[in-house]
């Protein structure tokens, strides 16, 4: 009998925690609208030029209410580079972001905001939008062990959402779309 509930919790808990994960039509959109190359000089000789991406990035509120997001202003919200590691889409290593003068903003029902993102060229990469659909969490979230919890993005950090890959490696078809400034 024991043996039959443990496997009964085991496996509501799984189907809890897939859910919504599955979800067909995601709440928050989170496209490339443009990609811009941009080549830099150093004012030293010795250093050679590098170049960096431009993108704009689009984000609609798709659900039904209104969604809450952290940023400098409405359209600079604080957003992250993932790249490909071991385990899947990382976040990259620095860029941290300062928290004086973020303030939360709020995006109603089919909203939507453009912002620009710099990510580097030759790699590629995604931008993930974290925000707050206002939702508490149960109390089953808050007695997962942290080696579980740990491993949940919609338990240590919200919803999220993330454009496609964002393939900038030379060849593909979004870095032959883009211009070059000088």
């Amino acid at each position: 009998m024991r043996r039959w509930l443990l496997g009964g919790a085991l496996a509501l808990l799984a189907i809890s925690l897939t859910i919504p994960f599955l979800s067909s039509d995601p709440a928050v959109a989170v496209a490339v609208r443009d990609c811009r190359i941009v080549r830099e000089f150093s004012d030293s000789p010795l250093e050679p030029p590098f170049d960096y991406a431009r993108l704009t990035i689009s984000v609609t509120n798709r659900s039904q209410v209104a969604i809450t997001y952290y940023g400098y202003a409405r359209e600079l919200p604080l957003y992250q580079t993932l790249k490909p590691g071991l385990l899947g889409w990382e976040r990259k290593a620095g860029g941290w972001w300062c928290g004086t003068g973020v303030h939360e903003h709020t995006l109603a029902p089919g909203e939507g905001i453009d912002f620009g993102a710099t990510v580097p060229t030759g790699e590629r990469c995604k931008i993930r939008f974290s925000y707050s659909d206002g939702q508490t969490r149960t109390r089953i979230w808050e007695k997962l062990p942290n080696w579980i919890a740990d491993r949940l993005p919609r338990v240590t950090e919200g919803p999220n959402a993330t454009t496609p890959v964002i393939d900038l490696r030379p060849g593909s078809t979004l870095l032959a779309k883009s211009r070059t400034d000088r």
